[in-house]
């Protein structure tokens, strides 16, 4: 089962990066000391499995990173799983086919939209230098199995590329056919150049063709090879490895340093290759002159190359001082006298041997001849004068025989070889040559490569005068001493004044000679001039690296601060103002002159800003450079203005002209979201103007429930994004304002209505049924009275003599079933008549049905007596 480490580690430092056997990083956390661990391993970021994972892991770990203690360690992908990503099927593992890892299955990501933006997060992420090229159309082969990603869209600041805009993991409208790829630069490596016509020291008028390879072209990506002399470049060409520069009918311009390098788009370059040294020969007429002092004698003086040696070995140096002749020095060691011995030669300021692989008379004949030592007697292998210590610089040399020097001959490149120093070459030549040229050197406080120049004659050290003294005279005597390119050529006793004799005067060089006793001057000895003409120089050695500081506090900042840098040498030219320069990505943003070091100022920067930031210096107008200093990130962190939003589950809301109207009672909720930016940080929901609630940010947006709205609710909304950078926490502008009103439930208020609606209808049902009622018992008391007089008048006419006593005793008793019948006594009807109450009526409805009425009316047929009359008249009278 495929696991993910994922743990917390809590400190007050901020991250520091460390790179040794493996880079190091965490991920997804709250700030640089707490996330998933992960390790970059073969170009690819993994994470680490949680098996037996513990507080000592995390110990390591904290220590690594720079972090202080650690504070707790979480497995079961405590901080989200992992997912990973690779380049394959191209040249490395810094190009190929876009590949990322999700749920523990490799998939591909479509080129719908894939840009320069998004490979260079993916060249980051991956540690792999700059982006070159984004290839779409499965350029590196097509992949297999699920496409994880679409519509990618980075803005080139992101550190994963899952954290750009994407449609979401699995979901695309792409097939195979459209696989995206990326070309990084890795770690661009040094070229060669080298020489492919025969001499490095040529006539005017000949022809040189050098060769520039790269050890290492990126995936066929096509690079800019560029020639330069002097540092100058001079020349450019396109290819994926390497080019040919053709030099036609060259002149004594055409002397100098050669070198290349070889770039691709967005500036990105690399190193500069190792030098080759061109020599054009163009003899001046010597000059002649006479004195005579005392008559018939006379002294001849011509500009001429002196040779010297030393007891133990022939070298083209002389009291200490080496000489460049050709393109590297070269001595013989250990032999019996000047002219034989162990091969040496002199590179990258190292003495080294050369081996016996395929060494014979042909490069004995050359060596011999270099040093001035005549013919090759013999040439000899295996360490024949002893074995050397340290470098071997040459390996399987082919030498014609008609070189100029050993290093013209072809041979592997330097330091290139198979051999042991038990396979030492040496050389016997016939004799040697006792001629040499004057030592020279240059004085000051500084270093050796600056200062009064001064030339040893007779065994006496002496100046030379500034007469026509110019860059000419200190190129020649730069490349004597082997330092570099002259920067300058300073008169008037710079470097103070010297004492003794002034050797030359009116020193005119063309640039060209080997030694400045070969340039044109009025004779050794020979001035009008004293010390406080003394002539110097300043040459440029071998530049070193400068530094670049970050002097303000923060690499990472907000839109609106200010960043300063500081740039310096650790090593400057003897008071020459060098002209240093700032890069962002690869392009001069600003300059400024000093000795040493310089400031550079970013005021109020903003997101433009941002980039990975280099200086380096330089003398003579660009042509004399100092390599790029170490790079210094700035992030400048624009947290976009967040959005705001509402929802209502169960739809209980309108939209008012100001925003939503949510029924009191009803749930909503509240949605902050922003661009996918920065993860990691915390959305904080304002109420007014304070923070009411705060939430962490899942998938850039987070929600804010009200359960149950109320009218404390009520208010203006808003929302702020947070996040913490490098132990830095940067906040966003506030979004848009979302007005929540809040309005009472309509139910009670309907509920009331209808109650109230069916309550009126009661009553006005009643009054209608107790109208009629009234009106049915008006009708049926008229009908009662009516029949009552009737029966008066009848019983008023009939006889009463006879039966009287039975009919009095039938009244009797229809009298006292009436009064048995509290409801329906003469009381009862005087009641209802006067009063009309409705519980009256109530009670005439419910006890005095007609057929009560028939029953006492037919009872009282026989029993009214004349009183009873009087009684049913009054009731009668009143209908």
């Amino acid at each position: 089962m495929f696991k993910y480490l994922c743990f917390f580690i809590s400190t007050a430092n901020s991250l520091t990066c460390v790179t040794g056997d493996y880079s190091i990083r965490l991920v997804n956390g709250t700030n640089d000391c707490s996330g998933r661990v992960e390790i970059l391993y073969n170009g690819q970021w993994g994470t680490v499995c949680d098996d037996d994972w513990d507080i000592d892991d995390a110990t390591v770990v904290c220590r690594q990173l720079g972090c202080g203690r650690a504070d707790s360690a979480y497995g079961k992908a405590h901080f989200g799983q992992g997912i990973g990503i690779r380049l394959v099927s191209g040249y490395d593992s810094c190009c190929g086919r876009v590949e990322v890892r999700y749920n523990g299955q490799w998939g591909t990501v479509c080129d719908d939209d894939w840009d320069m933006n998004d490979a260079a997060v993916v060249c980051r992420q991956l540690q792999c230098g700059s982006a070159i090229s984004a290839p779409h159309r499965a350029a590196f082969g097509q992949g297999s199995g699920l496409i994880w990603l679409d519509d990618v869209k980075c803005s080139g600041s992101e550190i994963s590329l899952t954290q750009c805009s994407h449609r979401g993991l699995g979901n695309h409208n792409c097939n195979h056919g459209k696989d995206a790829g990326v070309v990084c630069s890795g770690e661009l490596q040094m070229p060669t150049l080298s020489l492919t016509s025969t001499n490095a020291v040529v006539s005017r008028g000949e022809n040189i063709q050098f060769r520039c390879t790269t050890p290492k072209p990126r995936c066929n990506a096509n690079a800019e090879f560029q020639l330069f002399r002097n540092g100058s470049s001079i020349s450019s060409q396109k290819h994926v490895s390497s080019v040919t520069f053709n030099l036609v009918n060259v002149d004594i311009s055409h002397q100098g340093k050669y070198s290349c390098h070889y770039s691709y788009q967005n500036n990105i370059k690399s190193p500069l290759s190792n030098s080759v040294i061109i020599t054009v020969v163009d003899l001046q007429q010597p000059s002649i002159s006479h004195s005579a002092p005392d008559g018939p004698k006379f002294t001849i003086w011509i500009n001429v190359f002196f040779f010297f040696s030393t007891a133990s070995a022939l070298t083209s140096v002389t009291d200490n001082y080496f000489v460049f002749l050709g393109d590297n020095s070269i001595r013989l060691v250990n032999g019996n006298n000047d002219c034989s011995g162990r091969v040496e030669i002199l590179y990258n300021g190292q003495w080294g041997t050369v081996c016996d692989d395929g060494w014979d008379s042909n490069d004995a004949a050359v060596v011999c001849r270099q040093l001035g030592c005549g013919r090759a007697v013999s040439a000899h292998g295996s360490a024949h004068f002893g074995q050397g210590s340290g470098q071997i610089w040459l390996d399987d040399v082919g030498c014609s025989g008609s070189e100029s020097s050993l290093t013209q001959c072809s041979h592997r490149s330097f330091g290139s070889h198979d051999c042991g120093h038990s396979e030492d070459a040496g050389v016997v030549c016939l004799g040697k040559s006792t001629l040499c040229q004057l030592p020279i050197r240059l004085v000051s406080d500084y270093d050796s490569c600056c200062g009064r120049v001064e030339i040893r004659y007779n065994g006496q050290w002496g100046t030379v005068c500034d007469d026509n003294w110019d860059m000419n005279d200190a190129a020649v005597v730069c490349r004597q001493l082997q330092c570099g390119s002259a920067i300058s050529a300073p008169q008037g006793a710079a470097f103070g004044q010297g004492s003794g004799s002034i050797w030359l005067d009116d020193v005119e060089c063309s640039g060209s000679e080997g030694a400045l006793s070969q340039c044109s001057h009025g004779g050794l000895g020979n001035h009008n001039c004293n010390h406080g003409e003394d002539a110097g120089i300043v040459c440029s050695g071998e530049l070193q690296i400068p530094t670049l500081s970050l002097t303000s506090t923060h690499s990472v900042v907000s839109p609106g601060e200010n960043i300063q840098f500081r740039c310096t040498t650790p090593k400057p030219r003897c008071n020459a103002n060098a002209e240093f320069q700032l890069f962002r990505n690869g392009s001069s943003v600003s300059s400024h002159n000093h000795e040493s070091s310089v400031t550079f100022n970013l005021v109020n920067v903003n997101v433009s800003h941002q980039g990975s930031y280099s200086c380096h210096y330089f003398y003579q107008n660009n042509t004399i450079n100092s390599s790029l200093s170490n790079t210094v990130i700035i992030t400048v962190v624009d947290l976009q203005k967040p959005s705001i939003f509402h929802s209502a589950p169960d739809e209980q809301f309108v939209v008012g002209s100001q925003g939503p109207v949510i029924t009191r009672g009803h749930s909503f909720t509240i949605i902050c979201s922003t661009e996918s930016q920065f993860p990691g940080g915390s959305f904080h929901l304002f109420r007014g103007s304070n923070i009411t609630r705060s939430e962490s940010a899942v998938s850039h947006s987070a929600s804010f429930s009200f359960p149950e709205a109320d009218f404390s609710h009520e208010e203006n909304y808003s929302c702020v994004y947070e996040v913490s950078v490098s132990s830095r926490s940067f906040r966003s502008s506030a979004s848009e304002l979302l007005l929540i009103t809040i309005t009472a439930s309509l139910l009670p208020v309907i509920g009331a209505a209808v109650s109230a609606v069916l309550l009126l209808l009661s009553v006005l049902i009643i009054i209608l049924l107790l109208k009629r009622r009234q009106k049915q018992r008006n009708k049926e008391t008229h009908s009662k009275c009516s029949f009552t007089k009737g029966a008066a008048n009848t019983y008023a006419g009939a006889p009463h003599d006879e039966n009287e006593e039975d009919d009095e005793a039938d009244y009797e008793n229809v009298d006292l079933d009436e009064n048995m019948d509290h409801d329906d006594s003469e009381e009862d009807y005087v009641n209802m008549d006067s009063d009309h109450s409705e519980q009256d009526y109530i009670n005439v409805d419910s006890d005095d049905s007609e057929e009560d009425y028939v029953n006492v009316n037919s009872r009282e047929l026989s029993v009214v007596d004349k009183s009873d009359d009087n009684i049913y008249e009054s009731c009668c009278d009143q209908y």
